[in-house]
């Protein structure tokens, strides 16, 4: 739904995979933006 609303590509990405860590791809998110996500999240 993103992406579909004009929403860049690394934003969906990471709304998709915010849960499952393991979906994450380092070359779209850099592991310094992940860990500043996962502390914001507080999920």
């Amino acid at each position: 739904m993103i992406r579909m609303a004009g929403g860049r590509d690394a934003v969906a990405h990471w709304a998709g995979a915010h849960h499952d860590r393991a979906r994450l791809d380092p070359t779209v998110v850099p592991a310094p933006v992940v860990v500043a996500l996962v502390a914001a999240d507080n999920d």
